[in-house]
């Protein structure tokens, strides 16, 4: 499963996609499941002239980073990330 939407307006003044969420049962994982569904993100990305797909991992999940890394996305260390609780 991999959740996405659409950002119209970014700082470049293109769109972008972020990423809310990609999950892959574990019994289907190792499949190359997970990399078919972010090249066909990819694939979105591309047709909707968007320069960027966005996603945040939480710091305890590193074979989520490792997947990510492996497929070619570098971290972005030039945006902090704030939340507001109510």
């Amino acid at each position: 499963m991999l959740v996405y939407y659409f950002l119209p307006y970014t700082g470049q003044n293109r769109p972008a996609i972020c990423m809310k969420e990609l999950y892959v049962d574990e019994s289907y994982r190792g499949q190359k499941i997970g990399e078919q569904l972010m090249n066909a993100l990819k694939i979105e990305a591309k047709q909707n002239n968007c320069n960027q797909i966005k996603w945040t991992v939480a710091p305890w999940n590193k074979a989520g980073q490792k997947f990510y890394e492996r497929i070619g996305a570098t971290e972005n260390k030039e945006w902090l990330n704030y939340e507001w609780k109510i």
